[in-house]
């Protein structure tokens, strides 16, 4: 009769370490399931999300360079004076005071993204060349080199608005 009972007894604590183990795995199944959710409505959202910052549009409000502009030119004392703008586009005359003091119009843009400007000298001369310069970040200070027309001479400019 010992036999008998050490097998019972046996075998319910057999089928009760089966049914906890059964219990465990589904408990642990559950949890990765939880898991496996959480991950992808996680990875939904940050792909939400980098798509949004992926088709943001980035605009660039186009500076205001209207007004007087004074420095040097060659070491020389210059006025830019921009008297139009549209956009990035504008117009406006240039005077540098060598000893025979330079007065000639131009016209240029600006790249709001980069704050390059290019300008040109309108009024054909012996002295007729092209600009090329950068926007300070404060928007004030505008350098760059003048390369003359005829024959590929560089000069540099800083001028600082007023």
């Amino acid at each position: 009769m010992r036999r008998k009972n050490r097998l019972v007894f046996f075998s319910l604590v057999l089928l009760i370490t089966a049914t906890l183990f059964s219990a465990c795995e589904k408990k642990v199944e559950e949890v990765k399931e939880k898991a496996k959710e959480e991950v992808k409505a996680t990875t939904k959202e940050i792909e939400t999300k980098a798509k949004d910052v992926t088709e943001a549009k980035v605009e660039f409000v186009v500076p205001d360079v209207k007004g007087k502009w004074v420095g040097k030119f060659d070491k020389r004392q210059t006025e830019l004076v921009i008297t139009e703008q549209n956009g990035t586009a504008f117009k406006g005359d240039i005077t540098i005071h060598y000893r025979n003091v330079i007065k000639q119009k131009v016209e240029g843009s600006i790249n709001p993204k980069t704050k390059k400007i290019t300008m040109k000298d309108l009024l054909h001369s012996r002295y007729q060349g092209t600009y090329e310069g950068k926007l300070s970040d404060d928007l004030k200070k505008f350098e760059g080199t003048f390369t003359m027309k005829v024959n590929g001479k560089k000069f540099g400019f800083s001028l600082t608005k007023k």
